[in-house]
């Protein structure tokens, strides 16, 4: 869909580009479109690698605080 789009965005009204820049500018589109369909179909799993990523870093963070600042009960 973004390589046709691309092509047809191309296509110029006086027809004085070459048929290279026409291909170039679908193959541009066709890689863009690839790139966010692909995106659009792991965002779960983006956003779960993610949570568990901002999960680690609390944990750790938490630790590093605690080892700076001991907690005496006694």
């Amino acid at each position: 869909m973004g390589a046709c789009i691309a092509m047809v965005g191309s296509i110029p009204g006086n027809r004085q580009r070459s048929v290279s820049k026409l291909l170039t500018c679908s193959l541009v589109g066709g890689a863009i479109g690839f790139g966010l369909g692909l995106a659009w179909e792991n965002r779960r799993l983006t956003e779960s690698i993610t949570n568990g990523a901002l999960r680690n870093i609390g944990r750790v963070r938490d630790e590093h605080w605690l080892e700076s600042h001991p907690i005496d009960y006694a």
